[in-house]
């Protein structure tokens, strides 16, 4: 049986009847998803595929792709590297993240965290169990830090900068949401406020007086205004001129339509909550770029994330960096939206008192997907340290395959040492050299140059703690002609070492083959472009993994070698573990990506050469089974997942409706069951959207009892949801129709790897409502072109493919727009033979004012509606 409702949907599956509709929340139901602990058979299975991966439960595959050499969340979705950090008064490091314990989605941003003797094996504080690391979260809606504890750093220090084993973080508090650079920015949406520890970072309490800042820069139109960056700076206080030390702060920022800031801000070291605004660092427009694109990146609209601070250099000269986060500044060939960029520049004294900062180098602090990268002075080792969130990369699903059968998001990058890199003796063969890129030079008296750049290397320390007891091969060199398989039976953690002293074409490694050549990934560098690509086209089988090549910049230097020049040769360090791989180059390259071999013994290692290449190698060593930096963790760390009621996470209230504002926004569907149509009972969101810009407009669903779609095998109760994708930046934005399946009778949806079933290009397109044509044994649309004042009748045979079979337009009452059609066959009195009704919403255009509902008696034919009058 089959029951529509011109509201959303309404549909028989099981013996209830299931009201499915629109309401503005982003908040999640809080059932359990699953099962507590994975399947081991679904672990060890040897080759799977997308359709074994759907079906398999939550946690299922928690440790098939899991990294277990870098420092990653106990279960959960995580993101930014937070409050980096080393506290003398106990010899111990601390990391915190922003996390979402025991949800594979982002959410009720709190903070988790762990301690470190070495920065190579990691203990959480508290317990690895549930949220037991949790060491900030949100105190519930309606207060300044209700809706999330973001991104800062933190000092082992108190309020006055006195060292008495108080440790102190500095965050962004979120009460108002959503928030990104193409939306509206809502005024109060974020502040800086101030939390600390007198036990060593177990327990935390806010201070009393937060916000500390509670007031962004005056007349800038935001696009957000978070993360502080704070330090003490005596190379900063001695250029300024200080009278007594003080802290800097930067965050991230921008002004719209004008460009991406980063905001300057001091205070006393005796009083850190007194916070002063000194101006912009300075005054990029918006989504440029210092240089070249390809060698500096871009600026995109906002900066997150960003630092600033200065190393010395082997002479003992000081260079001043800044980092940034970018957003919206994607190019071909870096479709990120998202750059994690650095620039070197020179910093001068502005007459108000402030610092002007003046690029004059820059490039990325990495090229693949890492973001989010933060740094702190070890003051242990006398060294900066940096760390980077590296995200999934998941495309299936809305961005979702696999997320609840791995059951967490997320991991961070191994620390990497910072440092001025200096190079002499360099020739500017080709004219590159001088122009504004990754190195900043200074000609010598010999013709040569003298470059220097941000260098990047993983931390020696933490790499020699990662090979201990490992097992070392060590692979013939010489001069190879094509490429060779070195070893098929490798590791999913190891690192793999190569230096290639010349090469002719591209040259690199292949890591994580198949025996049967099925699945592998390329890394290599390619002279021709001067670029680093790593060839995923063939990392896994499942398309629903992202398989797009990832490309960065690196330019060889040329170096004057007698009469003439040679290129210095090129060493590539590659860390694989699990899914997350990382590549460095020479100690200033830097890539961070995903891999997901559907093959457990995808695992072979070898030599690539581009066709017709030739390359002289002088080593190849690989470290295979990295340690473990989790040693007080089980490897199955899974957590319970859940999804929350709509006015709750984690028991503390997030945003229900629409928090902003009294009007529609942030689109979901909302679910009901019902036995007689009187009685209800509320069940958790059925659909939610994927990100900030995409709303779940209205549609319909249907059990599929036949299996039309194919979603259901050995199933007569499979729901199938026909729904409309809205996409709202800065302005209204494409409308498509979309599907998702639910194999439980209704009660949690799968979106379509195929979305969008239909697309026009149009943004305005929606409401879709399905019935099924017996006479013709195919699915039936009716859909809104809202401004045309059209009805577009569509047709499939399995809901997935549509074809457009007729329109039905300008009858009666036009108003403003149409909306919500529903056609349903009816009983006629008087007659044997039933009669359609096209019931089509005017909004607004009724008569007498407002909206207004109004329907057409007709015939149908299986394709074309026509109107009677009777």
């Amino acid at each position: 049986m089959r029951i529509y409702s011109g509201v959303d949907a309404l549909v028989v599956a099981n013996q209830s009847f299931h009201f499915i509709t629109m309401f503005s929340s982003l908040a999640l139901s809080g059932a359990l998803l699953g099962a507590l602990a994975p399947a081991a058979w679904a672990q060890s299975v040897q080759t799977l595929n997308a359709n074994m991966v759907e079906s398999m439960g939550n946690n299922s595959l928690f440790t098939r792709w899991r990294p277990t050499s870098h420092f990653i969340a106990p279960a959960g979705w995580m993101n930014d590297p937070c409050g980096a950090m080393y506290d003398p008064a106990q010899d111990l490091y601390h990391l915190f993240y922003q996390w979402h314990p025991q949800h594979i989605n982002w959410g009720n941003i709190s903070w988790g965290h762990a301690t470190s003797q070495d920065l190579v094996t990691w203990t959480d504080v508290g317990d690895w169990q549930n949220s037991q690391a949790l060491a900030l979260g949100p105190a519930g809606n309606g207060t300044y830090n209700g809706l999330g504890i973001f991104s800062g750093t933190a000092q082992p220090v108190n309020i006055t900068g006195g060292q008495d084993g108080t440790l102190l973080a500095f965050y962004t508090s979120v009460s108002r949401l959503p928030t990104s650079w193409t939306l509206p920015y809502l005024t109060g949406t974020e502040t800086q406020s101030l939390a600390y520890s007198k036990d060593g970072g177990k327990t935390w309490q806010e201070y009393a007086g937060n916000p500390v800042i509670a007031h962004p820069p005056q007349g800038w139109n935001l696009t957000g205004w978070r993360d502080p960056f704070f330090e003490p700076w005596p190379a900063m206080d001695a250029l300024l001129g200080q009278v007594e030390p003080h802290y800097y702060a930067v965050f991230g920022s921008g002004i719209k339509s004008v460009g991406p800031r980063i905001p300057f801000y001091s205070a006393p070291a005796s009083n850190l909550t007194n916070w002063t605004f000194l101006g912009a660092l300075w005054e990029p427009a918006a989504n440029t770029s210092l240089g070249s694109v390809l060698s500096t990146g871009t600026y995109g609209f906002n900066f997150e994330v960003s630092g600033f601070f200065s190393l010395e250099d082997s002479h003992g000269d000081i260079h001043y960096y800044v980092n940034m986060g970018t957003e919206g500044g994607n190019v071909s060939f870096h479709q990120n939206a998202h750059w994690a960029l650095w620039h070197e520049g020179h910093v001068t004294r502005r007459a108000n008192g402030s610092a002007q900062f003046t690029p004059v180098a820059g490039g990325a602090g990495d090229w693949g997907n890492l973001y989010a990268l933060t740094s702190f002075n070890d003051i242990k080792n006398n060294r900066r340290v940096q760390w980077g969130w590296a995200p999934e990369d998941l495309v299936g699903d809305g961005g979702l395959f696999s997320a609840t059968q791995q059951g967490f998001q997320g991991a961070i990058s191994l620390p990497r040492e910072l440092f001025v890199h200096m190079t002499t003796g360099v020739a500017n063969a080709d004219g590159n050299l001088t122009e504004i890129g990754n190195s900043y030079v200074s000609q010598q008296s010999d013709g040569t140059f003298t470059a220097s750049t941000l260098g990047v290397r993983p931390l020696p320390d933490v790499v020699a703690g990662l090979r201990n007891g490992t097992i070392q091969h060590n692979y013939h060199s010489g001069t190879f002609n094509a490429s060779a398989m070195l070893r098929t039976n490798g590791s999913s953690h190891m690192e793999v070492m190569a230096t290639v002293v010349s090469a002719t074409g591209p040259c690199g490694l292949t890591i994580a083959a198949s025996p049967n050549g099925e699945e592998y990934t390329h890394i290599y560098y390619d002279p021709s472009s001067h670029t680093v690509v790593v060839d995923r086209t063939h990392s896994s089988l499942i398309t629903q993994f992202n398989n797009a090549s990832v490309i960065g910049y690196f330019y060889p230097y040329t170096m004057g070698h007698g009469n003439g020049t040679v290129t210095e040769p090129i060493t590539m360090d590659v860390f694989l573990d699990g899914s997350l791989l990382e590549v460095y180059i020479n100690e200033r390259f830097a890539l961070t990506t995903r891999i997901y071999p559907s093959r457990t013994d995808s695992t072979g290692v070898g030599l690539y050469l581009g066709s017709g290449a030739s390359a002289k190698v002088r080593s190849v060593e690989m470290w295979s089974d990295l340690t473990n930096a989790w040693p007080g963790r089980p490897a199955n760390s899974s957590s319970p997942l859940v999804l929350d009621t709509i006015a709750q996470t984690d028991n503390r209230t997030w945003w229900s409706d629409n928090p902003t504002s009294t009007v529609a926004g942030n689109q979901h569907w909302g679910h009901a069951t019902s036995r007689d149509l009187y009685h209800w009972e509320n069940q958790q969101i059925a659909i939610f959207p994927s990100g900030p810009t995409e709303y779940i407009y209205s549609g319909s669903a249907v059990v599929d009892v036949n299996n039309t779609s194919g979603f259901f095998p050995n199933q007569t109760n499979g729901v199938v949801a026909i729904y409309t994708l809205a996409i709202y930046t800065t302005q209204a934005g494409e409308q498509t129709q979309e599907i998702a399946y639910s194999r439980d009778g209704g009660y949690t949806f799968t979106k379509y790897a195929g979305n969008p079933v239909i697309s026009i290009n149009s943004t305005q397109f929606r409401d879709p409502k399905v019935i099924w044509h017996a006479e013709t044994q195919k699915w039936v649309m009716v859909v809104a072109y809202a401004a045309e004042f059209v009805i577009g009748i569509y047709t499939s045979p399995n809901l997935r493919e549509w074809t457009h079979a007729s329109n039905f337009s300008h009858h009666g009452l036009l108003g403003l727009q149409y909306e919500c059609p529903n056609m349903v066959q009816m009983p006629m009195e008087g007659s044997d033979t039933p009669m359609y009704l096209l019931w089509i919403s005017i909004n607004p255009g009724a008569p007498l004012g407002g909206s207004i509902t109004q329907y057409f008696p007709g015939t149908f034919n299986g394709t074309h509606f026509e109107a009677v009058d009777q």
